[in-house]
Order: C-alpha cells, then structure tokens, then sequence
C-alpha cells in the first residue's frame, strides 16, 4: 500500500511538471509537448483523471492539516 501510495505522488509530480510545461512551452514547441505527453500515458498505470482526483485529495489534506496546526497555533499559542 505504501509503495503503491509514493507511486501515485510520483506520477502526480509527473502530471504537474507536464502541465507546468504545457503552460509555458505550449505555443514554443507543441511537437515535443505532446510527444511527452504521449510519453506519459503510455508509461502511467493510472489515467490522468484518477490522477488529478489522487492531487485533489493531496490538495485537501494538506488544507486539513494546515488548518488543524492554525486552530491548535491559536489555542495554545504554539504547535
């Protein structure tokens, strides 16, 4: 579970530095993008949508424990 786990962080990380790219590179140099991208799908065992649903996930618990340290910084002046 735990390797499985890293496995799709590593393939979220993958998932932003490509759309990363794509934000910058996109009119530059469409041919490699989608190359990599094409690249990316081939190798991923998980598609982008179950992907960008694990990210959200992340997203969201990082919101949580962000706002769980915040309420407790706030009710004893520390963490």
């Amino acid at each position: 579970m735990k390797e499985n786990y890293k496995s799709v962080i590593s393939n979220i990380n993958k998932l932003n530095e490509l759309e990363l790219n794509a934000n910058h590179s996109f009119l530059n140099d469409y041919g490699i993008l989608k190359k990599g991208f094409k690249e990316f799908i081939r190798t991923n065992p998980y598609t982008i949508d179950e992907l960008r649903f694990c990210n959200k996930q992340l997203e969201d618990l990082k919101a949580d424990i962000r706002n769980h340290k915040l309420s407790k910084e706030g009710s004893s002046g520390f963490i």
